[in-house]
């Protein structure tokens, strides 16, 4: 009932996400407004509900309709990844992802055939499709390398801007009367732009790493600019960054957004084998191929690279006859043969996928762990 409610905005959704342009109507000739002001709000609001619809249509029958509204939410995070900034290209990350949420969520139920004979099926061309975007990182890339741009020239402006404000308290009556207040207008200007430089030197190097192959080389490269900026620092720079002008005001945990991005990107990979193999079993009676080699290329031009893997070997596959894996080594870098174990002792019933020895994803859906739901909800 509450998607019925919603049908407008889902109706209004998918005529905006046609749109080759975005207008967030924001007026102002302010780069840190321009840059900080995207609804990022209602865009996680919009996803949420085409995620819902996705849900609902493909449990009441029209997985045609499910995988359209799939392609809505992947519009709809590239939308936002166009609006510049860090917290915008982690937020349509976010909302991409739940793309692939859904799609690992439905692939083993769903019903492929012709439209022109079958209605509400999905068809094959429509799995080909997301198949090829999924495995297309130069799109995420890009928008990558813009948003960075953007957080860089927004460190720019702010020290500039701190600067000017330094400059121009030199004047005010009741600083000037005050020699602390004289010394630290001084001190702030140097100092701002200091960390801005450092920022930007730092930004660069981790940008770099961001296009590794793989994810141990990413870490190896941001570790050696890191050393090289504390070599400068007398030893200081991770502890001096983190209490500066621009590690205060921006992106200061660059490993762990490192990590997002390698996560990112290993969660469209393996979505784009399960929906080849899904394609596979429906044109061999359901059954699996023994290895990912007989995908290719009918169902894929290659076998992605596991982007955790030193080197970047290909994404591991344990053959099933009715619940196939893929996995990759994870976080650790090393094969554990697709161990679900948590990395580390915990109580938790409920681990994320990358704090296992290896990150793996069933073909079916894991039975749900209802063990913490109170009996009245059982019911």
């Amino acid at each position: 009932n509450m998607l019925k409610l919603a049908t407008p905005a889902m109706t209004h959704l998918r005529r905006a996400v046609s749109k080759n342009r975005v207008d967030w109507r924001v007026n102002t000739n302010d780069p840190i407004i321009d840059l900080l002001l995207p609804r990022h709000a209602k865009a996680r609001a919009l996803s949420e509900l085409a995620a819902h619809s996705a849900l609902q249509s493909h449990l009441t029958g029209d997985d045609d309709n499910a995988l359209k509204n799939v392609r809505v939410i992947q519009k709809l995070g590239a939308i936002v990844a166009q609006h510049l900034g860090l917290v915008s290209h982690l937020v349509s990350i976010g909302i991409y992802a739940k793309s692939t949420d859904i799609l690992r969520e439905i692939v083993a139920e769903l019903k492929i055939g012709d439209s022109q004979n079958a209605r509400n099926v999905a068809t094959r061309a429509q799995l080909q499709e997301l198949i090829g975007i999924l495995l297309d990182d130069k799109s995420a890339d890009d928008a990558m390398d813009k948003n960075y741009l953007a957080e860089r020239l927004l460190v720019k402006y702010s020290s500039e801007s701190a600067t000017e404000f330094a400059i121009n308290q030199i004047n005010h009556p009741k600083i000037t009367r005050n020699l602390i207040g004289v010394v630290f207008v001084f001190q702030q200007k140097p100092l701002a732009l200091k960390d801005a430089k450092d920022w930007s030197i730092y930004a660069t190097e981790t940008l770099s790493a961001m296009h590794a192959s793989d994810y141990p080389t990413a870490i190896s490269q941001k570790s050696h600019a890191v050393d090289s900026l504390t070599r400068k620092n007398n030893g200081m720079f991770e502890t001096i960054f983190k209490h500066s002008l621009a590690g205060g005001i921006f992106v200061n945990d660059l490993e762990k957004w490192i990590s997002t991005i390698f996560r990112f990107r290993l969660e469209k990979r393996a979505t784009a084998v399960l929906l080849a193999l899904r394609l596979y079993a429906e044109d061999h009676a359901g059954q699996f191929p023994k290895t990912l080699d007989e995908l290719v290329p009918q169902y894929l031009p290659t076998i992605p690279a596991d982007p955790f893997a030193l080197g970047s070997p290909s994404l591991r596959y344990i053959h099933s006859a009715t619940d196939p894996v893929i996995y990759s080594v994870g976080c650790n870098g090393q094969d554990d043969g697709g161990s679900e174990r948590a990395e580390k002792p915990t109580s938790s019933r409920h681990v994320d996928m990358m704090n296992r020895l290896d990150v793996v994803f069933h073909y079916r859906r894991p039975p749900r762990d209802l063990s913490d739901l109170p009996p009245e909800l059982l019911d």
